[in-house]
């Protein structure tokens, strides 16, 4: 879901309206002031209703405009808010299309930087950029936008800095850079909560929601999440409920909620039919067909990226196109139509290519891989796997520059400083130029090892690539260490898992156990010790698994405080003993800070093939996961703390095994299953 939800948060941004007829009708129940004593309001008040004008303009520029401008006729020349109101007039005048009226405001503004020095240049610059964007691509401004932050923070006022923060993110965002995004939104919302408006304190926790969820931080990002939607409900606004709802839903799907977020989207799209917000149908198509797409139902996805090609192309939106041509490619490839296929992704690496959205392109290099290599095209696997190789390596070495110039910067700054010195004391020169070659001297030899450690890194890159030549199944774990790796626990993440067992599945299926194990009661933890002790709780889980584990086992985070675990085949005696093992090992407090934190755990193990089976691959692996899971749930019924296998099924019955799966306890009542029971040292 990374390239789908990615996409996603930067373009809602630009398309979302921001309020609905709830606000217009506060602007009829509240009329702005218009000449005489009027005109004397207090600032509070015209602050209150510029931004009202803010989320007007996303639902009637025009209306906008003319109260935007009757608002400026309230406040004096010499007020600072007259600067604010300028900015939010220009930027009203660019998003409608009229880049004339918005460049006489810009230089508007610059007068006034040059007789007033309050940071009007500044509002202007950013109008600029804002316009830039539209002509050319988000991921471009990024850099001469971040260049402000200083002045920003110093000359501007609360309003004016969470435009600002929310522009910044999303601009580096789109560029790849997940923590500068991370960094800017969440100073977006501390501002948003401290203008105390509910459409930006929505939005903000949907976008920052949203660049988490590259982290894979789905705790805080799960939080976020329920936040935007109900301060969406609360303004009643369509638009922010339908960004709050597609946020809500791709933290589902990292969660391994997949009915989740098809739910989320579909009411998403619900909402935006209702309101006539065509606009966002792009992105939002572009989901749902994701959910096809990870399930394997290629011609549901081919129907809806169709869908949202189609509406792509009446928005004219180059962001959503490229989404919807790469999922219509893996769609057609997922049906066998390889050739059509590639020509579809090789359309959308085009605009990505043209717009500079380097993340992008190597995430669909990545989904590409995996799309080739599920369907037989070895070749063209490690092919689209060394593409995506290369951009990983040219965002690396990107941000290697940006470190060197950052360096460069500070070396110069320093360099500035020692002349100021010399020509206050005359006396020192020599001194001074002594130091200033040191300086100089320590910054190259820095740079030097910088740059030793740069090619060290690229050599090693190189050398892991031609291991990953000789060996085409090692190449998803060398391509993919960031995207199949759980950031909080360091455990392999799902997408790992079925990376694994694709793998395995090419010629004989898995052969093994399989362990699904639940931590009990972890809401409770959450709301009794707080989200930083549940976070501490679920890393010492995923330590304790891995220790239990051999070399040849493989411990994952399933999703949540869901962990599974893949053994190797073992008699079934011995499969019980480690998992009685496991159920004591986790039954032991947690630690954190000065709290002993109790804890336990419900797990569901099931051994492959099962004994009853007439082939080792007669039930599917995630016929398996079923079976695994039900017994985990009945694990949970039976009191928590405890664990339940399954010894063997009666498989003769055709309906046998959805019949167990769904009543696992009625199939060993009807002698169809044999479980087993395992209790912990609670009991």
């Amino acid at each position: 879901m990374a390239k789908v939800f990615a996409r996603v948060r930067w373009l809602l941004p630009c398309l979302i309206a921001l309020a609905a007829g709830a606000v217009a009708s506060s602007l009829q129940a509240q009329p702005l002031p218009q000449s005489g004593a009027e005109s004397r309001a207090d600032e509070s008040d015209l602050i209150r209703r510029s931004l009202v004008i803010e989320d007007l303009a996303q639902v009637d520029v025009q209306r906008a405009l003319g109260e935007m401008q009757q608002l400026l006729e309230a406040v004096p020349e010499s007020s600072g808010l007259r600067r604010e109101l300028l900015g939010l007039l220009g930027r009203m005048h660019a998003a409608a299309g009229d880049r004339e009226t918005a460049l006489e405001v810009v230089a508007e503004l610059y007068r006034r930087g040059q007789s007033r020095a309050d940071g009007s240049d500044l509002v202007a610059r950013q109008i600029e950029l804002r316009m830039s964007a539209r002509a050319t691509s988000m991921p471009r401004i990024a850099a001469p936008l971040a260049e402000l932050a200083d002045r920003v923070e110093a000359e501007l006022s609360p309003r004016e800095r969470l435009r600002y923060w929310y522009n910044l993110g999303a601009a580096t965002g789109a560029a790849g850079d997940l923590g500068s995004s991370a960094q800017a939104y969440r100073r977006a919302v501390d501002l948003a909560d401290a203008v105390g408006h509910l459409s930006w304190r929505s939005l903000v926790r949907s976008s920052l929601a949203g660049t988490l969820i590259g982290f894979e931080q789905g705790g805080e990002a799960s939080l976020l999440a329920d936040e935007a939607v109900a301060l969406a409900r609360q303004t009643n606004d369509p638009a922010l409920l339908i960004d709050a709802y597609s946020t809500q839903g791709v933290v589902l799907e990292q969660a391994g909620d997949a009915e989740g977020f098809l739910a989320a989207m579909t009411l998403a799209v619900a909402t935006a039919l209702e309101s006539g917000n065509e606009a966002v149908l792009p992105l939002l198509y572009g989901n749902i067909a994701h959910y096809h797409l990870v399930n394997a139902e290629y011609p549901q996805a081919e129907r809806v990226s169709r869908q949202a090609l189609a509406a792509s192309e009446q928005q004219e939106s180059r962001v959503a196109r490229s989404l919807a041509l790469v999922n219509l490619g893996l769609a057609l490839i997922g049906q066998g139509q390889l050739e059509q296929g590639r020509d579809f992704v090789a359309q959308s690496v085009q605009i990505d290519e043209t717009d500079g959205r380097l993340s992008d392109l190597a995430q669909t290099q990545l989904e590409l891989g995996a799309a080739l290599e599920k369907a037989g095209d070895l070749a063209g696997a490690v092919q689209a796997f060394h593409a995506a190789r290369r951009l990983q390596d040219s965002i690396f070495r990107e941000d290697q520059q940006r470190s060197i110039a950052a360096l460069q910067g500070e070396y110069e700054a320093r360099r500035r400083q020692a002349q100021i010195e010399q020509l206050d004391a005359g006396n020192a020169l020599a001194a001074a130029k002594l130091r200033a070659r040191g300086l100089q001297q320590w910054v190259w030899a820095l740079l030097t090892l910088m740059l030793i450690g740069v090619l060290f890194l690229l050599a090693s890159g190189v050398r892991e690539l031609r291991r990953s030549n000789r060996n085409l199944m090692g190449v998803n774990a060398q391509l993919r260490l960031q995207s199949e790796r759980d950031a909080l626990t360091g455990l392999a993440n799902r997408r790992h898992v079925q990376a694994v067992l694709r793998h395995e599945g090419a010629e004989s299926g898995f052969l093994g156990c399989l362990v699904l194990v639940d931590v009990d009661h972890f809401k409770s933890i959450n709301d009794r010790f707080g989200h930083a002790a549940g976070d501490a709780v679920l890393v010492e889980i995923a330590r304790r698994l891995r220790a239990s584990c051999r070399e040849s086992d493989l411990a994952a985070r399933w999703g949540g405080e869901e962990f599974l675990l893949l053994l190797g085949a073992m008699p079934w005696l011995a499969l019980c003993q480690r998992v009685q093992l496991v159920l004591a090992e986790l039954g032991r407090p947690v630690s954190h800070l000065d709290q002993r934190i109790p804890v336990s755990a419900s797990i569901g193990f099931v051994p492959r093939p099962l004994p009853g089976e007439r082939e080792a691959d007669s039930v599917a692996f995630e016929e398996s996961l079923r079976l695994v899971d039900a017994a985990l749930y009945l694990a949970k019924l039976r009191g928590r703390d405890r664990a339940i296998g399954i010894k063997s099924l009666d498989l003769r019955a055709p309906q046998t095994l959805s019949t167990v799966a769904a009543d696992l306890e009625q199939a060993e009542a009807l002698g169809r299953a044999d479980l087993v029971q395992l209790t912990g040292e609670g009991e």
